[in-house]
């Protein structure tokens, strides 16, 4: 995962349109916006998920490029992005992150996690599946989750060719008062179907509450569907989904059985 600190002067509501793109995701998490604007108050999103906010009045001083610097360490930032920031970057904080600075300006909210994305791609694939199999003491085969070779095509019988056909005459061409404009192809992230249900709270509290291994299993299916969503495996992410909730329901009714014989034979002694 990669976190993000968003530099901004006007509240940041692209940054904000991260926060909730990305913050429930596996492969981006925004967790901190710098302002250097008093008057101009923070978007709210960035308050609403927990992202931590700081506010320099007197302007992002290149005096103070130290202390931000440590800031920045601490919370594992690698990713700087620019949100409407009236000045510029304090060149100590740029050469600090030589290939990680980018800017939002010029693209719309809505084309913000998308530039994002294709801006620093993921490093490597399954991230999410193999930190997961790793806790679980598990291989992790990428094969398993690969589709198949495509088997050689069968050679194709020649066909004999068919008759000339007769000469067509040229059209002419529609008047350019009559012509239909051009509607461009739809983004492929505008395109893209909701992402399916994670069920991550209540894969927690069958975790905490009901079955500890049955919830693990469950807890590992929920955070695999969102990077499975970005990384464009759809039919993944929602077979993820199902099965997430198939654990959940398997967590409840083993804590209920083993509640229905712990407390009788408490009685007992």
């Amino acid at each position: 995962m990669k976190n993000i600190a968003v530099f901004t002067s006007d509240g940041g509501a692209k940054g904000a349109e991260l926060v909730r793109i990305f913050n429930s995701g596996e492969r981006f998490r925004v967790v901190l916006a710098v302002s250097d604007s008093a008057y101009i108050p923070l978007a709210d999103g960035y308050a609403s998920a927990g992202v931590e906010c700081i506010v320099r009045p007197a302007g992002i001083r290149e005096e103070d490029s130290a202390e931000l610097l440590d800031i920045l360490r601490d919370r594992k930032v690698d990713i700087l992005l620019l949100d409407g920031l009236s000045g510029a970057l304090p060149e100590p904080l740029a050469a600090a992150y030589p290939d990680a600075v980018a800017s939002l300006d010029g693209c719309a909210s809505a084309e913000a996690p998308r530039m994002v994305m294709d801006r620093f791609p993921d490093d490597e694939m399954y991230a999410a599946e193999r930190r997961w199999a790793d806790t679980l003491g598990l291989k992790f085969d990428p094969s398993a989750v690969t589709p198949p070779p495509v088997p050689p095509v069968a050679p194709v019988p020649p066909v004999a060719p068919e008759p000339a056909a007769a000469p067509v005459p040229p059209v002419s061409p529609e008047p350019a008062s009559f012509r239909q404009p051009a509607r461009p192809a739809p983004a492929p992230f505008e395109t893209r179907e909701p992402m399916p249900p994670t069920y991550m709270l209540w894969a927690i509290l069958s975790t905490i509450c009901c079955c500890f291994p049955a919830g693990i299993v469950a807890l590992f299916f929920s955070m695999s569907v969102s990077s499975r969503y970005y990384a464009g495996d759809i039919e993944r992410a929602r077979r993820n989904s199902r099965m997430t909730e198939i654990w959940i329901i398997v967590s409840v009714v083993l804590g209920l059985i083993g509640g229905a014989l712990y407390f009788p034979m408490l009685l007992m002694l």
